[in-house]
């Protein structure tokens, strides 16, 4: 596991991120068999599925940061799915709608499947015929929805086609507006918004949860259903699961449960300490910044500056 998160060295977030990429190749899997038009049985996404849905917060933190600079689409459509979790459980729905949005966000962006490399991968900005192509892949994937190749792929329908669609109806590929949108798509589409933002980009640098979530809030908040936003902040914390930061005192910390009563005042783990010591799983101090008024996150870091001090 030589991408392993630098700062992370416990057994348990060993295992979970083994897990992790397990499933990164598991839906790469299916993604190619799908290129081929190969029918994939029920039952392994069932799996898969009911796997995300159940242990998305042990997963959440590997969404971002140093060694998930690699971003293929397996990989981008697992963390949408994972953040898709984090969000359907703070909705009053029947837990097999739950399993059914998040199944459609781990194949939201099918349609992908469809664009040349020569677009995806391209660092300069796309002529208007590229992004053209770009803006057509939510009708790619619900075509291949229509190949049926496994059962039930139509019910994912208004999911792959509608998560590109904006609560202010400046979304495509129809241009619907508000409660219009279908509500897995409603969720998919800050989900999706949320891990484009923390992903390492060909033509930017990932941003940090933080800054990721600040975006979220404030330039795009006319684009996403605002009672989703607001569920997904009190999943996810300003400072999202996973996010490293600084606190006053100097010390180094990683964010591991947001607190839905204090938004900016997660409880922490102390990874590097205030006297510069690095901290390991035996000695590593967890502190609920709530409880600790003298102490506060003064900066979040970036993938690009973690990996500097690390």
């Amino acid at each position: 596991m030589k991408n392993m998160h630098a700062v992370i060295d416990t057994g348990e977030t060993y295992a979970a991120y083994y897990d992790y990429h397990e499933l990164v190749e598991r839906l790469e899997a299916f993604f190619g068999k799908i290129r081929e038009k190969i029918f994939i049985p029920k039952i392994a996404i069932d799996i898969m599925v009911k796997k995300v849905y159940s242990s998305w917060q042990q997963y959440i933190g590997f969404i971002s940061g140093k060694g998930n600079e690699c971003q293929t689409l397996a990989k981008r459509s697992l963390n949408t799915a994972i953040l898709t979790a984090a969000i359907t459980t703070g909705l009053s729905l029947f837990e097999h709608q739950r399993l059914q949005i998040v199944e459609g966000a781990l194949f939201h962006d099918i349609g992908m499947l469809h664009i040349p490399d020569t677009i995806l991968d391209k660092p300069e900005s796309l002529s208007e015929a590229e992004q053209q192509y770009i803006t057509v892949h939510p009708l790619y994937g619900y075509k291949i929805l229509e190949e049926a190749l496994w059962p039930d792929a139509k019910k994912l329908g208004p999911i792959i086609l509608q998560h590109h669609e904006r609560w202010d109806g400046t979304g495509y590929p129809q241009g619907l507006a508000g409660l219009d949108i279908d509500l897995g798509a409603r969720v998919v589409s800050v989900a999706d918004a949320y891990a484009a933002m923390v992903s390492q980009k060909v033509y930017r640098d990932a941003m940090s949860g933080y800054q990721a979530m600040y975006t979220l809030l404030s330039n795009d908040v006319s684009c996403f259903d605002p009672a989703i936003l607001r569920v997904f902040v009190r999943s996810m914390g300003i400072c999202p699961v996973g996010s490293i930061v600084q606190l006053n005192n100097g010390a180094v910390a990683q964010v591991v449960e947001p607190d839905e009563n204090a938004f900016l005042r997660p409880r922490i783990r102390i990874l590097i300490d205030q006297w510069g010591n690095r901290c390991t799983d035996e000695n590593s101090e967890t502190i609920k910044l709530s409880m600790e008024k003298t102490l506060s996150i003064v900066k979040t870091f970036t993938p690009g500056e973690l990996a500097e001090i690390t």
